[in-house]
């Protein structure tokens, strides 16, 4: 099968398939993840295809842009109010994700720096997968949505952690990448504070700014905070940043009209791609090959994320909003597998951890966000 063909399979099913599941408030985008893992347990091997780097280009630039959609949704001023409980939230639930992970893969007979390396690789939140559901729920501006979104950003950086750890075990390759990652960021940041400076930009440009200027303009900030993060393997990071700096350069007026723009972008063009993806890499069948292992781990993610999250933020969110957040957490499908894969490849762990990680993944992948929509219509009046 062809590119071309199998985009035009992915549109058509999200397409007439998403507006069926949406009937059960299940987001329509989640149509294409659902695709994907239907052709990943047949046997029809698209692998030539979904590896191809035109097909993994768009899928990543699918991921890109939702990020970018919630940095540009993301509140500040109320994340500045919230940001102890972020703050404290995302050192308990890493912290309870490590010590567990680590205790529980030492215990297989694992040293105790590839446990912990591993421990944190899998700590991490595949953000990007919630925002289908956000949106559904219009909680970008929630005291849920701003939490679960800024934790995601400082999870970010304990990713960026785990990679230079991992390079340090395997290639000697730190301080290069440490180099480069502290110039990357510090770049994004001073990119961050010069833009800022220019409020209302489209102002200063034109009088009376087309909205395809605007669009390009909007295209132009997010690909150089990109281009400064891929140095860093930050990514993630810099498509949220940029859509936070973004915001605050542009009138409320344009900033309504580019928001659209990018979500027509990214929910109409790139997304279906990225959550077929997704669907694909899952690994199904390793699921029923280390069932304890699999299972342990998918438990203690769990227990970690929604333990962590009452600990943190029930003071500012309340009971059941501390499980939602715990819930909303457990999401993977981040720079995680990248750091297994790279691990794995290099054989610091053998095919059992592996496995039982990629199968982890996959079940929280796919249980965490029924799981939060479900929960969110059960408890949606007690949202905050």
């Amino acid at each position: 099968m062809e590119i071309f063909a199998l985009l035009a399979i992915i549109y058509a099913v999200t397409f007439f398939l998403g507006k069926q599941i949406e009937k059960i408030k299940i987001p329509w985008l989640f149509m294409a993840l659902f695709l994907g893992m239907f052709f990943s347990i047949t046997s029809v091997d698209l692998t030539q295809v979904t590896s191809s780097p035109d097909f993994q280009f768009l899928s990543n630039l699918g991921m890109i842009f939702l990020l970018f959609l919630i940095g540009f949704e993301f509140d500040w001023k109320k994340f500045k109010k919230l940001r102890k409980a972020i703050i404290a939230t995302t050192f308990i639930i890493i912290l309870l994700d490590i010590l567990a992970g680590t205790f529980l893969i030492s215990s297989f007979g694992y040293t105790l720096i590839v446990a912990f390396i591993t421990a944190l690789s899998i700590a991490t939140i595949g953000e990007a997968v919630l925002v289908p559901i956000l949106d559904e729920f219009k909680l970008f501006k929630s005291k849920l949505g701003t939490t679960i979104i800024g934790i995601g950003v400082f999870d970010d950086l304990f990713e960026i952690v785990a990679i230079l750890l991992a390079s340090i075990l395997i290639a000697g390759q730190s301080y290069e990448f440490l180099a480069n990652a502290s110039l990357a960021l510090l770049a994004i940041l001073a990119f961050s504070v010069i833009l800022i400076k220019f409020k209302n930009i489209e102002r200063r440009l034109v009088k009376v700014p087309k909205i395809e200027e605007a669009f390009l303009f909007s295209l132009f900030v997010l690909f150089v905070f990109m281009s400064f993060g891929s140095l860093a393997s930050a990514e993630i990071l810099s498509a949220f940043v940029a859509g936070i700096v973004l915001k605050n350069l542009l009138s409320k007026k344009t900033s309504e009209v580019i928001e659209e723009g990018i979500k027509f972008v990214g929910y109409g063009l790139l997304a279906p791609i990225f959550f077929f993806d997704v669907g694909y890499s899952v690994n199904l069948t390793s699921v029923i090959a280390n069932p304890l292992l699999t299972f342990l781990i998918i438990f203690l993610s769990y227990f970690a994320k929604v333990a962590g999250s009452i600990l943190g933020s029930k003071k500012e969110l309340g009971y059941k909003n501390s499980i939602l957040l715990g819930i909303a957490l457990s999401v993977r499908f981040s720079t995680g597998i990248v750091v297994a894969q790279f691990l794995y490849l290099n054989n610091v762990i053998d095919s059992l951890l592996f496995s039982s990680i990629i199968s982890s993944i996959t079940i929280l992948t796919i249980t965490s966000p029924l799981l939060l929509s479900y929960f969110l219509r059960k408890w949606y009046r007690h949202i905050v």
